[in-house]
């Protein structure tokens, strides 16, 4: 897909000669809908834009690893920075679905594995934002920002419930997952020793 984010965002800007635009996606006031069962169960884009999710459901597909830097308060208010090495999975529930399962991996800067735990998403038809709910935690982030091509995913993603913003960039490595999140054994593992780095 050669199309980005940024360059249809661009695009709407021309067309709207009176609205301002700014080149991400837009955070509605009222927060994330979870739009009932597109979390659980594979669902397709309808509409003109159609095409343009399915092909970004896509290109989402696959295996990426990169950097994460996450920011929240603490329950004192405290500001909590991290900075990780990520590995993140998105799998498809099936080719024309534009919602499926992933899972995030974080490392500490030795290498440890510091955070794993698995997630269902969903690209939204209206906003074209991407939605994650993770399993074991109920950590909701959606992606508001970001570039996403056949190499490359970078941008924020952001938490309506615990105001969590991280900043990733990640590069894919593989295209094929490799094992299927849909498995009965690939359900969410709790996090690693006891640590994490993110607002749960």
């Amino acid at each position: 897909m050669k199309r980005t984010i940024t360059l249809l965002s661009i695009a709407i800007c021309g067309m709207m000669a009176f609205t301002s635009c700014d080149e991400h996606h837009y955070w509605y006031d009222e927060g994330p809908i979870h739009h009932g069962n597109r979390y659980e169960e594979p669902y397709e884009a309808d509409g003109d834009n159609a095409s343009y999710l399915l092909q970004m459901a896509q290109t989402l597909r696959g295996m990426w690893h990169g950097s994460l830097h996450t920011a929240y308060n603490d329950e004192n208010n405290q500001l909590v920075e991290g900075d990780y090495t990520t590995d993140i999975q998105f799998d498809q529930y099936d080719s024309n679905a534009i919602n499926g399962r992933g899972v995030e991996r974080d490392y500490d800067s030795e290498g440890n594995k510091v955070y794993e735990e698995a997630f269902s998403w969903y690209i939204d038809s209206k906003t074209e934002d991407i939605y994650l709910l993770f399993d074991d935690s109920k950590r909701d982030m959606v992606v508001i920002s970001f570039h996403l091509d056949e190499t490359s995913f970078y941008g924020t993603m952001k938490s309506e419930k615990t105001g969590e913003v991280d900043d990733f960039s990640l590069t894919r490595y593989t295209l094929a997952p490799q094992t299927s999140m849909f498995d009965d054994d690939a359900k969410t593992r709790a996090v690693v020793n006891g640590k994490h780095g993110h607002a749960i």
